[in-house]
């Protein structure tokens, strides 16, 4: 491969310098055809295929992979044939003896719609997404129509699907308590995409209108298992505060008669957290959810020695729910000289 500089080169030596075509090719050690062709283009005009790639063992079968493609386009998106299920069918159908590669690289081709971007996708162990949708089936020898929730774990591809012949609320109920039943043991969060389906739709309301009390009920304790934090229903669940440091490690006890101010460092600290130190709860000034102000003083300080400093932040109202809130952050000690 030839590169743009060489190009420009050999173009001013015969379009500038007026040297002839044959001088220029023994110059650079390039045919006479190649001095032409640069001569035709400023910079490499890089392969183009002149005809199409033939596939003499596949021909015969282009036109079937066609008519399979062209089906598709009447059935729902995720009943339409992948590469590996059209190589199959022409397999076990229509007697073709050659290989996958082939197949597959044809079909992507002929699926290919503009350019294609991809983005990388990773998913943690728990995360679940639940999708309605609708597919044609068979059944007696009669086609219609089912309609389907499933749920698939992102990490392991392991899925729940449940369909039933009709959209009401009995179906979402029935089709929701068991798909999370199913994954009770896994679930962390989970992600609905949106609903299309104005039926669906009407179901969740009118769930969420007369079911919400028990549902919550259900999903915190069946679900997820007396639930965390990261639980979606915990709402008012306090996190448990997190100390990193304090402003001193060392005071003198002359500093503690007059009053000392010791902020406490850390994190997600709330309005009701509190500095506690050996034990007993005093009144805290909340600067941010990162910082605690206190005031040291003899009520707290009786003489020089080593005092314990953490930070308490009472459960809040969510026992309802069964999350866990609140706690006590490990121990500082604060030492008086």
């Amino acid at each position: 491969m030839h590169t743009v500089e060489l190009y420009g080169r050999v173009r001013r030596a015969v379009v500038v310098e007026g040297k002839g075509k044959r001088q220029v090719a023994r110059e650079f050690g390039i045919s006479r055809h190649m001095v032409r062709k640069m001569l035709q283009h400023s910079v490499p005009p890089g392969y183009q295929r002149k005809q199409p790639a033939r596939r003499p063992k596949l021909d015969p079968w282009l036109g079937t992979i066609d008519a399979i493609l062209q089906e598709d386009q009447n059935q729902p998106r995720k009943q339409r044939h992948t590469a590996k299920r059209i190589f199959d069918r022409l397999r076990e159908e229509y007697g073709y003896g050659g290989g996958y590669t082939i197949v597959k690289d044809f079909v992507r081709l002929k699926k290919l719609r503009g350019q294609e971007m991809f983005v990388p996708l990773a998913h943690p162990p728990g995360e679940a997404q639940a999708d309605f949708g609708e597919a044609k089936v068979v059944i007696g020898g009669v086609e219609q129509t089912a309609h389907f929730l499933t749920l698939t774990l992102a990490y392991s591809d392991e899925c729940f699907v449940m369909a039933f012949p009709a959209e009401t609320t009995e179906a979402f109920l029935e089709q929701s308590g068991s798909a999370l039943a199913n994954a009770a043991s896994h679930l962390r969060r989970l992600a609905i995409s949106q609903v299309e389906s104005q039926r669906v739709r009407c179901c969740m309301k009118r769930t969420t209108d007369f079911y919400a009390p028990v549902g919550a009920l259900l999903l915190a304790f069946v679900v997820f298992q007396g639930c965390n934090a990261l639980n979606p229903l915990c709402g008012s669940a306090r996190p448990a505060p997190i100390i990193a440091s304090l402003s001193v490690n060392t005071i003198t006890f002359a500093d503690v008669q007059q009053g000392f101010l010791l902020t406490v460092n850390g994190s997600d600290f709330v309005s009701a957290s509190v500095v506690v130190i050996d034990g007993t709860a005093i009144s805290t000034n909340i600067l941010s959810s990162q910082q605690l102000q206190v005031t040291i003083t003899t009520a707290l300080i009786s003489g020089p020695g080593t005092a314990s400093v953490t930070v308490n932040t009472p459960s809040g109202n969510s026992g309802l729910l069964g999350c866990t809130s609140g706690g006590t952050s490990r121990a500082l000690n604060l030492t008086i000289t």
